[in-house]
């Protein structure tokens, strides 16, 4: 049996936001996602969720505390999880298409 591809094209499996949309694939040990997100996303939270992976399509800037990075088509992102990385993606252009595998913050205990 093969596994699904992940593709953005596909219409199937997207979890809709006000301006982004996202969608899962997993083999139970690691997790892709591809994510698009619009200028009218609108992330009034910050995100602790640490992120790898590239920028494939689009125009984004992430808000961090103190800073502002700006990723483009072509470019890697690399955040760390938890309250050092706290940030807010904004897209700048029409659409912003990335590759991600997220990493949770690591939990006290």
């Amino acid at each position: 049996m093969s596994t699904p591809r992940p593709r953005f094209d596909d219409p199937h499996g997207w979890q809709d936001g006000s301006g982004n949309r996202s969608k899962v694939f997993s083999d139970g040990a690691a997790s892709l996602r591809l994510v698009e997100l619009t200028p009218e996303a609108n992330h009034p939270d910050w995100c602790e969720t640490g992120h790898s992976g590239c920028v494939v399509e689009g125009v984004l800037e992430v808000e961090f505390d103190d800073h502002v990075e700006r990723y483009e088509t072509g470019d890697a992102i690399l955040i760390a999880p938890g309250p050092a990385g706290r940030h807010r993606p904004r897209a700048l252009t029409g659409r912003v298409r990335l590759v991600l595998v997220d990493h949770e913050p690591a939990r006290a205990g």
